[in-house]
């Protein structure tokens, strides 16, 4: 069987469909330089090494915005990512993928950066104008996981270099990922680093990658033209939950670090020994175009609002006399609906906060609903654990407030689930929306 020594930039059929109707982009500016092996890999648990405070300061973490969460930036973390322009942060594309398969509204989302622990002070606290996936992004099957997400203003940190086109990169060269995730494997306890993390990663070739995927995700979750694996087959060191959208770098001959791919996805439990990491790859041209294309031409930030003068007000009248109106209380659905109705309910995107739940204590599950209706609330957490209740909402944002425990024990920690669905009062029912989050002790 022929082996593969280097990945090397490869063109799809599907580029000029990606291109469609965009410029062509401008000349690659970087030299191809062929990437060297260097150092020797980390040979710890997952999670990796702590490096150096701003090795990497392109580094970006993503974060719901304090508008829709409280809590620090820990706390509302929820993916990485990288800077790649002034105001372009690039991702993957199933970060910014809610649920429904819908994309996530830029209001709700933030970047962090200049910051190695999340919990502290400081930083660059920058909101967001508009997010783009891939064209080409496929959410059954993974490939194309790009998003470039585009900020109100320009960061003060340096951007990241990408990898030249032409480069090639040799089979077991050290690539290191990093973030904010998951430093736990199994199904137990899910344990998120407040510290930026790195983990340095062999590079393997793609038959590798496919052979080992197939062991558990099935033949064909690899596809070599847009992705790359790298991992170990005796050690645990792998990106993990919450690691998603980071850059996954290496250091070309010249020394300079350079963007070779974005974390994508994994064995679930991230007990990876001989099971690689998957990142998204740089080196397909349909990819690499997208992101370059992505930096030139940057929307231009939404206008201040003009200032108006206000209208004069009005002459004050004097209502006549009415008899007083009764506080209107509702305690429950009407008890009959129209026949006119035929229209079910919806249930806008739930927002938990905080992401991070202390088990015994209370949280809040906050969502929108078309109208008024009765609302069903299921949990489910690890080995099946869970429990149900009901509630009513009237039309509109509301919020519920729920307590981390079953009955009177507090809930099991690790990754939960909240489900709502409504149900009016002629009997239509919502899809259901579902939310997760992670109990810790």
């Amino acid at each position: 069987m022929f082996q593969q020594t280097t990945r090397r930039m490869t063109r799809t059929a599907a580029l000029a469909l990606a291109l469609a109707g965009l410029a062509a982009p401008a000349a690659d500016a970087a030299t191809p330089v062929e990437i060297q092996p260097f150092g020797q890999a980390h040979a710890s648990v997952i999670g990796g090494y702590q490096p150096g405070p701003r090795i990497w300061p392109w580094m970006t973490a993503l974060t719901f915005s304090p508008r829709v969460h409280q809590g620090n930036d820990f706390d509302r973390q929820f993916c990485g990512a990288t800077l790649v322009g002034p105001r372009v942060v690039l991702t993957a594309a199933h970060c910014v993928t809610e649920s429904d398969g819908s994309l996530t509204h830029a209001d709700t989302v933030q970047a962090v950066l200049g910051k190695d622990v999340l919990s502290a002070a400081g930083g660059e606290h920058l909101d967001v104008a508009s997010i783009v996936r891939h064209p080409q992004w496929n959410r059954a099957t993974l490939e194309h996981d790009l998003a470039l997400v585009y900020l109100v203003a320009p960061s003060a940190a340096t951007p990241a270099e990408l990898i030249g086109s032409g480069s090639s990169v040799p089979i077991g060269t050290t690539l290191t990922a990093m973030g904010w995730g998951r430093t736990t494997i199994g199904d137990g306890e899910q344990v998120y680093s407040d510290s930026l993390k790195a983990v340095d990663l062999p590079l393997w070739s793609d038959d590798d990658c496919a052979a080992a995927d197939a062991t558990w995700a099935g033949a064909g979750s690899y596809h070599p033209d847009t992705m790359l694996c790298a991992g170990y087959t005796e050690y645990i060191d792998a990106t993990c939950k919450g690691d998603s959208g980071g850059p996954l770098m290496l250091k070309d001959s010249a020394g300079v670090w350079r963007l070779l791919g974005v974390v994508s996805w994994g064995k679930p439990d991230c007990d990876r020994m001989g099971r690689p990491s998957n990142f998204a790859w740089l080196g397909n041209e349909d990819m690499l175009a997208f992101v370059r294309q992505g930096i030139q031409n940057v929307p231009a930030p939404a206008p201040a609002p003009t200032p108006q003068r206000p209208a004069p007000a009005p002459a004050p009248t004097v209502p006549a006399p009415t008899a007083p109106v009764q506080p209107r209380v509702v305690t429950a659905p009407p008890a009959t609906q129209s026949s006119t109705d035929d229209t079910a309910p919806a249930v806008g995107r739930i927002l938990v906060n905080p992401l991070r739940v202390r088990a015994g204590r209370s949280f809040t599950v906050s969502f929108t609903a078309s109208e008024a209706a009765r609302v069903d609330v299921r949990l489910r957490g690890p080995q099946g654990r869970g429990g149900s209740g009901t509630s009513y909402a009237q039309s509109g944002a509301q919020v519920l407030r729920l307590h981390a425990r079953l009955g009177s024990m507090a809930m099991r920690a690790g990754a939960w689930r909240v489900s709502l669905r409504a149900t009016d009062a002629a009997g239509h029912r919502s899809a259901t929306r579902t939310a997760r989050f992670v109990v810790v002790r």
